[in-house]
This record gives structure tokens, C-alpha cells and sequence, in this order.
């Protein structure tokens, strides 16, 4: 049961930013931060401050994901909200699990661009200008966090 609690803070806050990405292209800052620091009140609540699983793995995650992220969004192909969201994923996945969640959600990112690009061609439309970063985000955290749940 525990193993459930934080699958399902990130799932419900996973799943507003995909909902906000989609609608409006941007994750709010109250979603973000409030998802990365939900994420290590539970890794407190349920394994402690240190130990395994505790607060500096989701640390650990939250910095690693970061790490990744930044330099997309000072190059521009990402928006800093998928970087804080991503933050928050990497302290709900914690080290080392959120590198292998990193890598499906990038699968799960260029599966979304291809597919986009494929419909607004089929279209005979323009290029999106943007992709909505945070639905792949969601996508692939929800595939990476399945062997957790049913592991």
C-alpha cells in the first residue's frame, strides 16, 4: 500500500499537466512545485529522511532529472515547465529509477513528435510550433512507474 501512495500523487499531478500542456501549452509553477514538494513530503512520510528510498534519493532523482532537462530549455526546445514537472518526477521516481524513467519518457516524447508531425502533414497543415512536452512526460512516467506498481 505505501508503494501505491506516491504512484498515485504523481499520477494525479501528472495528469493535470498533461491536461494543462494540452490546453493552454504551459504547466503552472503551482503544479510544478507543488508536485516536486509532494513528492518529498511522501518519500518523508513513508521511508524518512535517510535510508533507502528517503529524502536524498528523491533529491537525488529531482537534481538528476533537472540536470537533463536545462540545458533543452536554455537551448528552447523544451519549456521550463517541463523542467520543473521533470523535477518533480525525478523526487517521485528517486535515484536510480528516474534514469530509466528519463529514457522512456524520451521514447514516449519523440513517439508524440513523430505522431504530431504525421497528422499535421496528413493535414496539410504547418508544423506545430510547439509539442506539449508534459503529455510525454505523463506517458512515459506512467510506463516506467508499472513495474513498480505490479512488481
Amino acid at each position: 500500500m505505501t508503494r501505491l501512495i506516491p504512484v498515485l500523487a504523481a499520477g494525479v499531478a501528472l495528469s493535470a499537466a498533461a491536461f494543462f500542456d494540452l490546453r493552454s501549452g504551459r504547466i503552472p509553477d503551482w503544479l510544478t512545485i507543488s508536485a516536486l514538494l509532494t513528492a518529498l513530503a511522501t518519500r518523508v512520510a513513508v521511508c524518512g529522511v535517510g535510508g533507502t528510498g528517503g529524502l536524498g534519493e528523491g533529491l537525488a532523482g529531482a537534481l538528476l532529472a533537472a540536470t537533463v532537462a536545462v540545458p533543452m530549455a536554455i537551448w528552447g526546445s523544451m519549456g521550463w515547465g517541463d523542467v520543473k514537472l521533470l523535477a518533480a518526477v525525478g523526487a517521485f521516481f528517486s535515484w536510480p529509477a528516474i534514469a530509466t524513467a528519463l529514457m522512456i519518457i524520451s521514447i514516449c516524447g519523440a513517439a508524440q513528435a513523430i505522431l504530431t508531425l504525421a497528422v499535421a502533414r496528413a493535414r496539410r497543415g504547418l508544423r506545430p510550433a510547439e509539442i506539449p512536452f508534459g503529455v510525454a512526460i505523463a506517458a512515459g512516467s506512467a510506463l516506467a512507474a508499472w513495474p513498480m506498481v505490479h512488481g
